[in-house]
């Protein structure tokens, strides 16, 4: 400590660098809150995607049942269409 700088020049400084400090703590709480609430509004949103995604993937696999039995069912009938044209 400087001994030519008095203690209540001393004791200002410190208080005005106590109170900065305060005041940045409480600006990064409240970004920090900011934060979180950004957080979850992101997971709530994947949350939502990943349903969605759940949801267009089941719908994809039954389409391609779908198709699979089509298919099969166009076979039979082609075999069956020479069958008959085969008896002619």
């Amino acid at each position: 400590m400087d001994p030519a700088v008095p203690k209540a020049t001393l004791k200002a400084r410190l208080e005005v660098n106590v109170t900065a400090l305060g005041d940045e703590l409480v600006a990064l709480r409240r970004e920090r809150a900011e934060l979180a609430r950004g957080k979850a509004a992101l997971q709530a949103e994947l949350a939502r995607g990943e349903e969605q995604a759940r949801g267009l993937r089941q719908r994809l696999d039954e389409v391609m049942e779908q198709q699979r039995a089509l298919r099969a069912r166009g076979e039979q009938c082609q075999a069956r269409q020479r069958e008959l044209e085969d008896t002619l």
